[in-house]
């Protein structure tokens, strides 16, 4: 199969993972790491543009099952005990957004305070939430803020200050 010329930002994505890679010490991949890092590389580029806007790049339960090394009732066991950011769409597929695969693949610590906090927020709304710049932790997205492992604690209370204001908009609204 013939290859196609890359994108201008398809060479920027794999620069930077060069720049990625350069970071930490040589290592010889096995040839299933390289599948594994494209895949996962390719489905973060197929999220549409819609997804892609409201919670960023993501991937499927079977793409985060095969990152983690679990089975697919894992994930959604991970689901269920907010371990996991995941939105679900109209077909009830769901999607993951791909900041939270950290590379020595092991969940971000502080992902389920937040969730647990947000409970009663939409997941897609929380989904949002994390990749949106926040006044509350000195302008960084809470996605950010997890992956510089920041202190918790502000974390917890701009998630705190988020669900009052989506539980009085909801007031609000029913008034």
């Amino acid at each position: 199969m013939a290859r196609r010329r890359l994108t201008d930002a398809e060479r920027e994505l794999l620069d930077a993972i060069a720049d990625r890679i350069a970071a930490y010490p040589p290592v010889d991949p096995s040839p299933e790491v390289i599948q594994e890092a494209a895949r996962i590389t390719v489905a973060a580029l197929k999220t549409s543009s819609k997804a892609n806007s409201l919670i960023g790049p993501a991937c499927s339960t079977s793409e985060i099952a095969a990152w983690w090394g679990v089975s697919r009732q894992a994930i959604h066991k991970a689901i269920s005990q907010h371990r996991v950011v995941a939105v679900q769409d109209n077909r009830r597929t769901w999607h993951f957004p791909t900041w939270q695969l950290r590379e020595d693949r092991k969940p971000l610590a502080g992902i389920s305070d937040c969730l647990e906090i947000l409970d009663r927020v939409p997941r897609a709304m929380v989904a949002a939430w994390f990749i949106r710049d926040n006044s509350n932790l000195d302008g960084m997205k809470p996605s950010e803020w997890l992956i510089k492992e920041e202190p918790i604690a502000p974390l917890q209370l701009a998630a705190k200050k988020f669900l009052a204001a989506y539980l009085r908009n909801l007031r609000n609204r029913k008034a």
